[in-house]
């Protein structure tokens, strides 16, 4: 592997075309504005998008319930056909792994009887979790065919009314869109897209408010799909420094009313991502930027309304340890007899384990007690195999945690989270990188910040399908409120890994053309 010093090219962005796709856009280079797909990005292997055309109108409403009837696809290609058979066997449980989830098991087929977008959205991502699968000879063509299928459903998308009958099915895409970029390790676009399926669905649940004879099974249908989104780790995906953080959820979507106790562990899963979420947009919105040594959370919230969202996580994780705990005294009499259930059960105990170590007085949210307990939970793991050869699940996503943790936390967790990542104890591939990949990543972005001491270095985006693209907001100390200060700047750096994903380099960097 090069060394770091070899790796780094960066530049500052120039200005973008107007009328080329997005990805050209954002890799500045010409586009020639081929429909659908431009020549650049089909040679290369990427998404093609294009800006929805101006004056684009939503037409009206009308109901859409879901078919409860199992999905059948006679008239589908060979290629489609094994592309949904791998889904259903191979792709659904993983990507859900050691849980069940009837979104991701069924409401995605049902919906793909219908709307050919989410047929092409699930045919892309079928495709994309196959490739991590396959040889190298393989790859390029399942790769091609999920790009192919993105854009189709993207264009399929855009042509589409948004009446109610669709609006499910586009939210549906958008889910369906950020575990694809999950995979693909691209959190900027994915964290985009749990953003427009959470700002759809306010807009579906306010028409449906409106509306005084609308079917209770659409509003069953919307808080699914609310539910999984409010879940997902996005929250700690978060790229960009606090004047321009992404996040636009508030506190008030999260609801901690938590049963007395959990009916299953997909239940209790839902309310530790809600608590485990709700705790990185606390840190993100209230953190104090000179935290006095290696506090802990409560230590480094000044503010008197960060201190009340402090009280309230306490309080919530008060309430899930009593809701859990049934569940535990179950598992130990022999009540569950689903091996399933008891996976996902033990899966969450160690969970909590790492949670309450987390939440220990006076200690940061990474320390000595809460990393070895992740790493005692992944020793476990390591020895099933269905959870080592499990290229990507995304409910089971730690290495973004902890490369945030890595690049953005205080001192003592800039040194265990990559002591951890360096250490490879996490023998799964998490999509696009390992632990020891998100190390290297981590350490650029900490020499990066090293070499400019006098400004403030963010990471904006980062992208690992095809080689590793960081791009960083660099700005002078003081804000963007300080009318002295000159406007921020992007660079952007690439960094050869020596990675799974090597081969699929189709043509030079942009920064080359």
């Amino acid at each position: 592997m090069s060394t770091p010093s070899e790796e780094r090219r960066l530049r500052v962005q120039g200005p973008r075309s107007a009328a080329g796709c997005r990805i050209c856009k954002q890799r500045h280079v010409k586009c020639d504005e081929t429909r659908p797909e431009c020549k650049r990005c089909l040679k290369g292997g990427r998404r093609c998008e294009y800006a929805r055309p101006p004056g684009t109108t939503r037409k009206s409403f009308i109901i859409y319930t879901v078919s409860r009837s199992p999905p059948t696809f006679p008239d589908l290609d060979a290629c489609t056909q094994r592309a949904l058979h791998h889904y259903r066997v191979e792709a659904a449980p993983a990507i859900t792994y050691p849980f069940y989830s009837e979104l991701w098991s069924k409401t995605v087929f049902q919906m793909s009887e219908k709307y050919p977008f989410v047929m092409s959205a699930l045919i892309a991502l079928s495709n994309m979790y196959e490739l991590y699968q396959q040889p190298s000879s393989a790859r390029l063509s399942l790769q091609q065919s999920s790009i192919h299928h993105y854009n189709k459903a993207i264009n399929g998308i855009v042509s589409t009314s948004r009446d109610e009958d669709s609006m499910e099915a586009i939210i549906v895409s958008s889910i369906i869109f950020y575990a694809l970029d999950n995979i693909r390790g691209s959190w900027s676009s994915a964290l985009r897209h749990a953003i427009s399926g959470m700002n759809m669905i306010e807009e579906h649940q306010k028409l449906l408010q409106s509306q005084q004879n609308h079917k209770k099974a659409s509003e069953t249908m919307i808080k699914k799909f609310r539910d999984e989104l409010v879940m997902l780790t996005y929250q700690a995906l978060e790229m960009g420094g606090l004047e321009h953080s992404k996040l636009h959820l508030t506190s008030g979507i999260w609801d901690l009313d938590i049963p007395a106790s959990f009916a299953s562990a997909e239940q209790a899963f839902y309310h530790y991502q809600v608590l485990h979420n709700r705790s990185m947009n606390t840190i993100i919105r209230f953190k104090s930027q000179s935290p006095t040594g290696n506090s802990g959370i409560q230590d480094v919230i000044r503010s008197v309304e960060g201190q009340h969202e402090v009280d309230r996580l306490k309080a919530g994780v008060q309430s899930w340890d009593r809701a859990f705990q049934p569940l535990q005294q179950q598992m130990i009499a022999h009540e569950i007899k689903d091996e399933r259930q008891r996976r996902a059960i033990s899966y969450m105990k160690m969970m909590w384990d790492v949670m309450l170590a987390a939440y220990l007085p006076g200690r940061t949210l990474l320390n000595t007690e809460s990393t070895k307990a992740l790493e005692e939970m992944w020793a476990y793991h390591n020895l099933e195999s269905d959870y080592v050869n499990n290229k990507f699940a995304l409910y089971l996503s730690h290495l973004p945690v902890l490369f945030q943790f890595a690049t953005r936390g205080c001192p003592e967790e800039q040194e265990l989270a990559l002591r951890t990542l360096r250490s490879g104890i996490l023998a799964r591939r998490e999509g696009a990188w390992t632990t020891v990949e998100a190390a290297v990543i981590a350490e650029r972005v900490i020499n990066m910040k090293e070499n400019m001491p006098d400004r403030v270095v963010d990471v904006l985006e980062i992208d690992l399908f095809d080689g590793c693209r960081v791009k960083y907001l660099v700005r002078n100390v003081g804000g963007y409120g300080n009318e002295h200060n000159p406007p921020p700047e992007v660079y952007e750096e690439i960094i050869q890994l020596d990675s799974y994903m090597s081969a699929l380099s189709l043509e030079p960097s942009p920064l080359d053309d």
